[in-house]
């Protein structure tokens, strides 16, 4: 079982857009190649995306509809909107959760993510 958490899709990408383009573009030239949506693609373990969204509470989503900016990284270089857009990215394993906590937030009710991974690990 894999939980990742408000992360983002690839480090250039979110260097362009946190700073500038250029920074994203040296990120990319120096072969700092952070992209967990690859490895995320070929997990074969259930694997659990939490990202902040437009929601009153925790939810499962399966589009992209209601991610927002969480505080650190935008919405548009997510982690769950890159995997949730991308057509070839194996979702049977993969829960993604919509939550109203930003970046650096513990979460107001861990229990719903228990609740989760209890189901995912008798699946």
């Amino acid at each position: 079982m894999f939980v990742k958490s408000r992360t983002f899709s690839n480090l250039s990408t979110t260097a362009s857009i946190l700073t500038c383009k250029p920074l994203g573009f040296l990120v990319k030239i120096l072969g700092w190649r952070m992209d967990p949506v690859e490895p995320s693609k070929k997990l074969q373990a259930p694997e659990i995306i939490m990202q902040t969204a437009d929601v009153k509470k925790y939810e499962i989503i399966s589009d992209t509809s209601k991610i927002i900016h969480d505080g650190v990284i935008p919405a548009t270089a997510s982690l769950a909107k890159a995997l949730l857009e991308d057509d070839k990215c194996p979702k049977a394993n993969k829960v993604f959760i919509a939550m109203k906590e930003g970046h650096n937030t513990e979460l107001a009710d861990p229990s719903f993510l228990a609740v989760i991974i209890e189901k995912s690990l008798k699946a």
